[in-house]
């Protein structure tokens, strides 16, 4: 959960502790987030659609939503990237029983295919030897 650091219901928010619990605040996210598709609007929450990312936080900043739920990671990078890392709040409530995941996905005609093993073992090299948490630390 991300939140402006000045919003009037942070306390509120920190009590939160599922999705079921987010009724009755307002939501932003874009349109096309298949985990917020599935998880939050399906579940009945009020969620402001916007074309794309970047506009979530003027959207939170300027009070017309109180909260977006996105991976902590993609968020740190984008609230960093467009300078507004100082002016939100990260509540580390879990929202899914589970880690979300990342998928890589290439199409049957794509001209990697050849290399999907080698990406595997890349990326399966780079958890064992630390590399992929380097990287995590640097969006934090």
């Amino acid at each position: 959960i991300f939140v402006p650091a000045n919003s009037s219901k942070l306390e509120q928010l920190r009590q939160v502790s599922s999705i079921s619990g987010l009724r009755g605040f307002k939501l932003v996210d874009y349109a096309g987030s298949g985990w917020a598709d599935e998880h939050l609007a399906k579940a009945g929450l009020d969620v402001y659609w916007l074309p794309r990312n970047e506009p979530i936080w003027k959207y939170l900043l300027a009070g017309r939503a109180d909260l977006t739920v996105n991976n902590e990671w993609t968020t740190r990078y984008s609230l960093k990237k467009e300078g507004y890392q100082d002016q939100f709040l990260e509540l580390p409530q879990p929202m899914t029983p589970e880690p979300t995941s990342f998928h890589i996905f290439i199409g049957k005609k794509s001209s990697f295919l050849p290399i999907l093993n080698q990406v595997d073992e890349s990326l399966k090299h780079m958890k064992e030897d630390g590399t992929l948490q380097r990287i995590y630390e640097q969006y934090k």
